[in-house]
């Protein structure tokens, strides 16, 4: 179940942050005492969504299938890594109806890295290295 949490951060987070490629370094280990921990429990059933209690989290299940991802090439301002390619997802996956909010990221992480404080405002300011570890 943390693998579903940890990849549904993901996903949330470089749809409503984008990605941080700036980082160069790991961060630093927290010295902040360990969250207490996330009944993350669920009678989670494909194609049905769900809810994480303890995290007040709705879930939505996504269809595996295909779509073009990035700008068509007649896009004003095109970056040179936005180009448009097909994708498929051979595989479902779960995702977070609204994005993660930094009191949900405290509960689970155990630390809110964001610059712009509020409890019910989205986490930002995490890189790909926060997410996966």
């Amino acid at each position: 179940m943390k693998k579903l949490l940890a990849a549904m951060f993901v996903a949330l987070l470089m749809v409503g942050c984008g990605e941080d490629d700036t980082a160069t370094s790991a961060p630093e280990p927290s010295r902040e005492p360990s969250p207490a921990p996330v009944n993350l429990s669920t009678s989670a059933v494909e194609g049905k969504p769900f809810a994480i209690a303890d995290l007040s989290m709705d879930m939505l299940w996504v269809k595996p299938g295909t779509f073009e991802m990035g700008s068509p090439p007649e896009e004003e301002d095109l970056r040179d890594n936005a180009t448009q390619h097909t994708v498929t997802l051979t595989e479902g996956y779960w995702l977070g109806k609204q994005p993660v909010t930094q009191t949900q990221w405290e509960k689970v992480m155990g630390d809110n890295p964001s610059r712009f404080e509020g409890a019910d405002r989205p986490v930002e300011y995490v890189t790909w290295t926060d997410v996966t570890s």
